[in-house]
């Protein structure tokens, strides 16, 4: 308490020495009042003055109460508290404020702890007056007020002794009408410190308007005249009328004072409540106004507040009147004060006959006396008994009784809630319990109540038989926020779909049984929130679910699995159709040429290409072939006892001669032979490793087009016995780790799309390791994407060879010489074929080597009068290539021409816009005529 004394006190001396921020304006009595209120916080701080001809007559020239400043008022000192300070004896009294101020009526009603005053003393030792606190609540002790008050008190009856000396000399220094109007202004200066003065020349109608009265509307002493329109054109039009009929009342005589609150219009377009007060000073001899002196006081606070306390007035009057319990206000003899209409609902009373009324005419008074008996020591009591309405009827009410102050008395507020409705659901409550309670503890589903934190409230019977336990108590130990879910993250997602939606339905999940035994159940709960709509609880139902869930599983994969048969049926008819045809095309293409004039070199080079496609064709049935034998469980295993090194030497030749077929001559081939192998001999399948091995090169061969592919035999010792291990080592494109697991699988390709670079079936990998299982050994592979692959013995890789067979070329005699025709074709063997067969028609061809390329040239070259369009190319497939040239022309002629043969492929072609489809091997009579009909149609158009 020292500490606080000490700081209010160093606060007050600097503030009337002038050093601090408060003081930075200009100090006068209602900067000292507003301080000393702000400071000590109390509830009103004043100053009043005695009058030179009566100490008993005082002036009061500033009030600060609750933050608002008051109008002042003269008043008698007789019988108040401050009686004494004429002898300068500082008061303290805790009486009731309306004994205290008998004649001040703003104050009457507050209720004090504390009341202190403190004299102010003129320089010769004279009464001044004095200046007061009033507070309830005291935040400091009354000493402490003191002496702060005795501080500014010093300071404040400085400047107010100087005020009066400066009116004074004012008065003096003036004569005749001028003293006169200089004492009035400063009379009303002095009165109302913050407010702005008027004076109204009713003859020559100039008006003198303070500074202050300027300031009050947000204007400077010169932005404002002194018209009387000045003030006529801010008045709001909405209280003009009423403006004039107040000031006419005054003029008329009808008034002695004039009294005025309205809307003013400030500097910055908005309005501003003023309470507008004047007389007349001087009047005529014939009766009429000569001079008009008045007051603005700023009353926008107070006004607002007031309008704001009749809004809420109006608002609780409304919500009175519309609320479900019947209000009743009586005074302590029970005699009627106020009630709401549902009041009269309830006992059939009008409000008239509710006036005549007394609690003791009522059929409850009886009870409600005991109940006042029982409720003496307490503010709020609550009852339930029976009213007799005016009918006769008794109703079942609840009745709330509390003690209010009303219109500054003591009364009662009773609420009278009609019970009836809640009675009857009171009885229907008991049977639906007994009824619940049966459900609860029969129900083959799981009910429970749990609190948010996990610990369990309840269970029925059902949950604690599914979760294995014996009883709710073994149950209750269990911690649900750690072993109630397998995976605790559905947990969390639980509660946080009740957090934010309030109720679940139909969540799945698993649980874990006392044993530890996983089930599955489908649950739905809500949320349960107290008044303050804090989560308090959870309350939920659990179906056991498992064996569904299994039956679900078990779908599911079947489901899944017949998806992926499905799909992988698609994919390898497509591929096998395309790698079927595609050699054939340029096997039967080829031959049917040989009876053409063709020259010795021409001939040598179709032999070539025959002779590639067919080995193409040879190794695909091959493999097809030992894939079939060994599903079937037929294929044999012939051991023979060979020299590695030579075996492998002849290997990587043929790779060799792979690598000039891929066209990959810039790729780096490293082989690799371990000295300890060199002279070995092995006894196994010569002819199967020979299988095994060309598919894992031929796959490194295809997956890498730059950097290298390493080729290693080495010596090895696995699970304590002496292996050879053969790897494969390339710089290539890599495998994802989950696309691993599928490699093996037939017919599995890791891209079955139009647009993949890559030829084969799928089928070699899945030979070669079903093959290195039958010879003893296993294939692993190491791979990441762009950083390579590793694969190790016994893991070959598929090459696809096939047989063949002839058809006779059809050669017609076509003359396309001015014609140009683009030719859409990855593989160059097959263009070749296209070329040679299309040569005799003397047709200009251009050669695309995928559809992105096709669509490039189709935009350059502007005399192309037909495409040939292939489907399955690298970059972009035919399918996106023929949708980009029909939105160019959606006329212009585009036959399909593929080793696709599958009705959907053929559907897909024609839906994009494709005019003709022909498949390979070629038909060339099909061919000549397709083509001559749209270049005939073109030469008609």
């Amino acid at each position: 308490m020292d500490s606080i004394r000490l700081e209010l006190i160093e606060k007050a001396i600097r503030f009337i020495s002038g050093e601090a921020e408060a003081n930075q304006v200009k100090q006068n009595v209602n900067s000292y009042v507003q301080f000393a209120g702000d400071l000590l916080d109390v509830d009103c701080v004043f100053v009043d003055i005695y009058s030179e001809d009566n100490l008993n007559a005082v002036e009061r020239i500033a009030c600060y109460y609750q933050g608002v400043f008051l109008s002042n008022i003269n008043y008698n000192l007789v019988k108040t508290p401050d009686a004494g300070l004429v002898v300068n004896k500082p008061d303290l009294d805790s009486s009731d404020i309306e004994c205290l101020f008998i004649h001040d009526n703003r104050l009457k009603f507050l209720e004090t702890e504390s009341y202190i005053s403190m004299p102010l003393k003129r320089a010769n030792g004279d009464s001044l007056g004095f200046i007061g606190v009033i507070y309830k609540s005291p935040k400091v002790d009354a000493k402490t007020v003191g002496l702060v008050l005795q501080i500014i008190a010093t300071k404040a009856s400085q400047i107010i002794e100087a005020s009066i000396l400066e009116f004074k000399l004012i008065k003096r220094d003036l004569e005749g009408d001028e003293i006169k109007r200089s004492e009035e202004r400063l009379s009303f200066a002095f009165e109302g410190a913050r407010d702005g003065i008027w004076d109204w020349n009713a003859q020559t109608n100039e008006v003198f308007y303070s500074t202050q009265w300027k300031c009050m509307l947000g204007y400077e002493d010169n932005e404002i005249g002194n018209s009387y329109d000045e003030w006529d054109n801010r008045i709001h039009p909405d209280d003009k009328d009423q403006v004039y009929c107040d000031l006419n009342a005054l003029l008329d005589k009808h008034k002695t004072f004039y009294r005025s609150e309205h809307r003013v219009l400030c500097k910055d377009r908005t309005y501003k409540w003023i309470l507008a007060r004047g007389k007349v000073t001087s009047w005529s001899k014939d009766g009429k106004a000569l001079r008009v002196l008045g007051t603005h006081t700023d009353i926008s606070e107070r006004k607002i507040a007031t309008i704001a306390l009749k809004e809420r007035e109006e608002a609780l009057r409304i919500l009175a009147d519309n609320t479900f319990d019947g209000m009743l206000v009586n005074d302590r003899e029970g005699k009627y004060l106020y009630a709401n209409c549902r009041v009269v609902e309830i006992t059939g009373y009008s409000i008239d006959e509710l006036r005549q009324l007394n609690f003791r005419e009522l059929s409850f008074y009886k009870q409600y006396t005991q109940q006042q008996e029982i409720c003496a020591a307490k503010s709020v009591h609550v009852f339930e008994t029976q009213i007799q309405n005016k009918e006769g009827n008794d109703i079942p009410i609840e009745i709330i009784i509390s003690k209010i102050v009303w219109m500054g008395n003591q009364a009662e507020i009773v609420s009278i809630r009609d019970i009836s409705d809640w009675k009857k659901i009171e009885s229907e409550l008991i049977e639906s319990k007994e009824l619940f309670s049966g459900l609860f503890r029969n129900s083959t589903m799981g009910l429970y109540q749990t609190t948010p934190e996990g610990e369990i409230l309840l269970v029925n019977p059902a949950i604690t038989k599914m979760l294995g336990y014996n009883s709710l108590e073994e149950l209750q130990k269990r911690d649900l926020s750690r072993s109630s879910y397998v995976h605790n993250s559905k947990r969390e997602e639980f509660k946080k779909l009740l957090e934010e939606k309030g109720e679940v339905t139909g969540f799945e999940s698993a649980w874990l049984t006392k044993n530890g035994d996983t089930i599955y159940v489908n649950e739905g709960a809500r949320a349960v929130k107290n008044l303050e709509g804090e989560i308090i609880r959870y309350e939920g139902a659990v179906l056991d679910i498992t064996e569904k869930k299994k039956v679900e599983l078990e779908l599911i994969r079947a489901k899944e699995k017949a998806e992926e048969s499905d799909h992988l049926k698609s994919a390898f008819l497509a591929t096998m159709s395309h790698e079927l045809r595609t050699p054939l095309n340029a096997i039967i293409g080829f031959s049917d040429l040989y009876k053409e004039n063709i020259s010795v070199e021409e001939m040598i080079t179709f032999a070539k290409m025959i002779n590639t496609s067919g080995h193409r064709l040879l190794e695909m049935f091959e493999d097809m072939f030992s894939l079939t034998l060994m599903e079937c469980g037929e294929i044999t295993i012939k051991n023979e006892c060979f020299e590695i090194a030579p075996f492998l030497s002849d290997i990587w030749d043929l790779i060799k001669k792979e690598q000039l077929r891929f066209g990959k001559q810039d790729l780096n081939l490293i082989f690799s032979l371990h000295p300890s192998v060199t002279n070995l001999k092995i006894l196994t399948d010569k002819n199967k490793l020979k299988q095994i091995l060309i598919h894992i090169l031929k796959n490194a061969l295809r997956y890498t087009n730059q950097g290298h592919v390493k080729f290693d035999c080495f010596q090895d010792i696995q699970d304590g016995s002496p292996i050879l291990r053969f790897e494969v080592k390339d710089t290539g494109i890599g495998i994802k780790a989950e696309d691993q697991k599928v490699i093996f699988d037939p017919f599995r390709q890791l891209n079955d799309s139009y647009s993949r670079k890559i030829e084969g079936t799928g089928i070699g990998l899945s030979v070669s390791q079903r093959l290195s299982k039958l010879l003893g050994g296993a294939i692993t592979v190491d791979s990441a994407i762009n950083m390579g692959s590793t694969f190790s013995f016994a893991l070959p890789y598929e090459d696809q060879k096939s047989s063949s067979r002839l058809r006779e070329p059809i050669i017609l005699d076509m003359n396309w010489e001015e014609k140009t025709i683009l030719i859409a074709e990855d593989d160059y063997s097959n263009f070749d074929l296209i070329q040679k067969i299309l040569r005799p028609t003397s047709a200009k061809l251009i050669h695309a080597v995928n559809g992105l390329e096709a669509v490039k040239l189709f935009e350059i070259h502007k005399d192309i009068d037909l495409v040939l369009m292939d489907i399955r190319m690298p970059v972009m497939d035919g399918i996106e290539a023929i949708k980009a040239i029909k939105l160019m022309n959606p006329d212009f002629p585009v036959i399909t021409l593929t080793a696709n043969t599958t009705v959907e492929e053929r559907e897909n072609a024609l839906a994009v816009g494709s005019n003709g489809y022909i498949t390979k091997p070629i038909n060339v009579g099909a061919l000549y005529r397709i083509i001559n009909s749209y270049l005939e149609e073109k030469v008609g158009v």
